[in-house]
């Protein structure tokens, strides 16, 4: 089996080993934690028995939890929960309008809802009228919403969750070089790494552990720590350890609102092996983890040798630009008026400023979007560069597609043939090609796919534990289905690159035009 990145690994979270633990053993990591809510984890009362005083990781994968009853956090919208068609158009109209005020308002003059109010009071209430006639929308929960679910099978969708919030959050997650100003006010070199730890606490203590790495009780970077990245996506540069975070976390908070519960005190039950029932406390925080190098890493990667891309079609980037900022600005504007309740509350709780107020929210969101950003792709870069950002363009896109890209355990019944077990994994290879040279990469194994591997029939049945999509015996042409639309639902710019574009590619030779492409299929490997 080929080699997996780390950073999508997470079918089989245990056995990831970041490349920064590579670092020699007589350098320790410099790490503390921070709180991104800043509230304490509150212990309350637990059964007669207590939770023993150290948990290995072996332990963690038996713990069974059942979430108390909360208020639900509303996911991101898809195809049967997006907003009334018509409110969405009467709200695309409105903001069109502020938008093109916003751009030929002076400097100098305000450009508040109030102020923006006399110019738009129409469209505005023909949002509110929209809104009014709009059936309720019905929000989607986290899969752990509801019922019982294992500790080990959180993790990986709260990883998930925090690294699909931006690309440039994805590479952090991975460890990025960086510079941090130590207590003797000189900068330090080295590799920095986002850690999400989670907090499982009761009334006796708390436990800790790294969701990526399973070490528990991971410290990281105090908070008020002054830091340098090379990377301008994440924030000025340098910038306070704190400051960093806060901006990180709204960014998850506002990608993936259901992720919003675990970051503050989320009410549990759980039961470990050979005790009884216990009543805690579930918090995921985040750190950053800094591991100094005085010297040049003998292990560290080698310059990327793969050919240098040039996107030439200015027509064809004009319409990617375009489905990613109406994709965008679609899904603000979901994520902002999605969480009116019922029609009959409307009147009361909207009124014409607060639906301007949001419009002017929305844009503003629009400009510093950290996930629009990620979308986009520069004119220029290397072959595996791009094949990391279209890596997280597809798992950004829904946790099961993520899953199937790392890979899944699954039976699978092809016609005239018995059920196997095995990995079944959804192989997306980016391929580039002038008239001398051919290049494919897949975009998990970072390898040329195996070319030996024959397609898997459409009417192939699939049932596998580790997907929603299939808990029940599904055909292969009906996974494909639902791939599809979450792609065209979220990431449609990816469809452009399934077709294919013309560009100009250089390798060791001079620039030659070519053409770029995405290709997809199922692969199985039996035991």
């Amino acid at each position: 089996m080929h080699k997996r990145k780390a950073i999508v690994s997470f079918r089989e979270i245990e056995a990831i080993r970041w490349e920064i633990c590579k670092q020699p053993t007589d350098v320790q990591p410099e790490k503390a934690m921070v709180d991104l809510l800043s509230i304490a984890p509150a212990a309350i009362d637990s059964p007669d028995s207590r939770i023993a005083s150290t948990l290995d990781p072996a332990t963690l994968d038996q713990i069974i939890l059942k979430l108390q009853p909360s208020p639900e956090a509303p996911e991101l919208a898809s195809q049967s929960d997006r907003l009334y068609e018509p409110a969405l158009t009467a709200i695309q109209r409105l903001t069109a309008v502020i938008a093109k005020l916003k751009l030929s308002a002076p400097a100098d003059q305000s450009q508040t809802s109030e102020a923006l109010m006399p110019y738009v009071s129409e469209e505005a209430q023909d949002v509110l009228d929209a809104l009014h006639l709009a059936p309720p929308i019905h929000t989607i929960s986290s899969p752990f919403q509801q019922g019982y679910f294992w500790l080990k099978s959180l993790a990986p969708w709260l990883l998930w969750g925090i690294a699909r919030s931006s690309y440039g959050v994805m590479r952090l997650m991975e460890g990025k070089t960086a510079q941090v100003l130590q207590a003797n006010e000189s900068w330090q070199t080295g590799i920095l790494r986002l850690v999400a730890c989670l907090d499982l606490s009761t009334s006796y203590q708390t436990h800790s552990f790294d969701l990526t790495t399973h070490q528990l009780n991971p410290s990281v970077l105090s908070a008020d720590r002054l830091m340098a990245l090379p990377d301008p996506s994440l924030g000025r540069s340098p910038i306070f350890i704190a400051d960093l975070l806060d901006r990180l976390t709204e960014q998850v908070c506002y990608t993936t609102p259901a992720i919003v519960p675990f970051l503050n005190n989320l009410p549990v039950q759980l039961l470990i092996p050979h005790q009884n029932w216990h009543s805690g406390i579930l918090q995921l925080r985040l750190g950053l983890e800094f591991i100094p190098s005085d010297e040049k890493d003998e292990d560290a990667p080698l310059q990327s040798l793969k050919p240098l891309i040039q996107f030439t079609d200015t027509t064809w980037l004009e319409q990617y630009g375009s489905i990613i900022a109406q994709q965008q600005l679609d899904c603000l504007l979901n994520q902002c008026f999605r969480l009116q309740r019922t029609p009959e509350s409307l009147p009361e709780s909207q009124t014409l400023s607060s639906v301007v107020e949001e419009v002017c929210h929305v844009i503003d969101r629009l400009q510093t979007s950290l996930t629009l950003a990620s979308r986009n792709i520069p004119h220029t870069l290397r072959l595996d560069d791009l094949a990391f950002r279209l890596l997280w363009c597809w798992m950004h896109s829904a946790y099961e597609v993520m899953q199937l890209m790392s890979g899944i355990r699954a039976r699978l019944l092809q016609p005239r043939s018995a059920w196997e077990t095995g990995i079944l994994r959804l192989s997306v290879s980016l391929n580039a090609q002038t008239p001398e040279q051919d290049w494919q990469l897949d975009l998990i194994t970072e390898q040329s796919p195996d070319v030996d591997r024959h397609p898997l029939p459409s009417d192939t049945l699939v049932q596998s534990d580790e997907s929603q999509w299939c808990q029940q015996p599904n055909l292969l042409e009906h996974l494909q289905r639902q791939v599809q639309q979450q792609i065209e639902t979220m990431t449609p710019e990816i469809q452009l690159l399934l077709q294919g574009t013309e560009v100009d590619l250089q390798d060791d030779e001079p620039w030659q035009p070519g053409v770029i492409q995405l290709k997809v299929s199922f692969e199985w490997m039996a035991d």
